[in-house]
């Protein structure tokens, strides 16, 4: 199963990745090196635990969050 994990690279990653266009799923790459990525949409409970949300489509991710 595929998923989709929010986050926000810098510029220097595609360095690593090459041409995103060219990008297919289950492709790998390495970097050389340690690399700051941002986490969108954590969700954090009452312990400060953190939440990585995973998303199962593009579509999934950019459906409006309904309040619980």
């Amino acid at each position: 199963m595929q998923m989709h994990i929010p986050v926000e690279m810098p510029k220097e990653m595609f360095k690593y990745i090459g041409n995103p266009d060219t990008l297919r799923a289950g492709d790998s790459f390495s970097i050389g090196g340690d690399i700051r990525i941002k986490f969108w949409h954590l969700a954090e409970n009452e312990q400060r635990q953190r939440f990585i949300p995973l998303f199962t489509s593009a579509e999934v991710f950019d459906k409006e969050v309904q309040p619980v």
